[in-house]
């Protein structure tokens, strides 16, 4: 898992994206920090922005979304996958998830071989993160939302990617609105606000000397996983449910 995530990060940002991503969306306290984005439809793209994109022939942005959608469609909403005080998370947030972190390596050509548990424990440690962001006051207000959603708009358009392009339009189609109205959507606003309450949190542990080059904000969210396992209830047999 660790060298599969490596391997997307150290390999350089090809030149149209570089400038658009570094320069215009990320300020320099998020520039550090960018790649502990949450794997959300919202972020999907500034995810795909922090890599290069060697699109495979066999990947086809259409046949993604329709299959991820026939997916999560079969799944019930009440099943829960894991439980908790906290938070929950339930198996259709957890295939779209799992389905989101595929594309991504497919898309780069690089091989996906996170098992589930894998999967499950790197969403759990998102949601701990947000958790202990909130519980140490980390506040984003609604006009840096709106900011940072127009920022991405246009990041997106001036990046001319065609399949950011194709992105952008098959979430908008399954929202229901245009290509650009999607970027104001509630639903895309409150996946940007959990994200830059994340990324804030990050930045503020950096500016605190929490985190170094020694202690990244990886090993952080494995000790916060550490620390509240007991607190936490996972329901292998709804786990089981993808395999079958």
């Amino acid at each position: 898992m660790n060298e599969i995530k490596k391997s997307i990060e150290q390999i350089p940002l090809p030149d149209n994206l570089h400038e658009v991503s570094y320069n215009r969306l990320h300020k320099v306290a998020l520039k550090r920090t960018k790649r502990w984005m949450l794997p959300t439809a919202a972020v999907l793209f500034l995810i795909l922005c922090s890599t290069p994109i060697v699109f495979s022939n066999y990947v086809s942005i259409s046949d993604f979304f329709e299959s991820k959608d026939k997916k999560t469609a079969a799944i019930d909403d009440s099943k829960i996958v894991v439980e908790s005080d906290m938070f929950t998370i339930t198996l259709k947030q957890f295939v779209d998830f799992k389905e989101n972190k595929r594309f991504i390596h497919e898309l780069n050509n690089i091989p996906f071989t996170l098992t589930d548990r894998e999967m499950l424990d790197l969403l759990i440690e998102d949601e701990l993160l947000l958790l202990e962001a909130k519980t140490h006051g980390i506040v984003v207000t609604e006009q840096e939302v709106f900011e940072y959603a127009e920022q991405t708009k246009q990041t997106i358009a001036e990046s001319n990617d065609v399949i950011m392009t194709q992105i952008n339009e098959e979430l908008a189609k399954r929202l229901g609105v245009t290509a650009e109205e999607y970027f104001t959507h509630p639903s895309t606003l409150k996946q940007y606000e959990s994200m830059l309450t994340s990324n804030n949190y990050i930045s503020e542990l950096y500016s605190d000397g929490v985190l170094n080059d020694q202690y990244t904000p990886d090993q952080y969210k494995a000790d916060l996983h550490e620390k509240y396992a007991k607190q936490l209830k996972i329901n292998q047999d709804t786990l089981k449910v993808i395999k079958n």
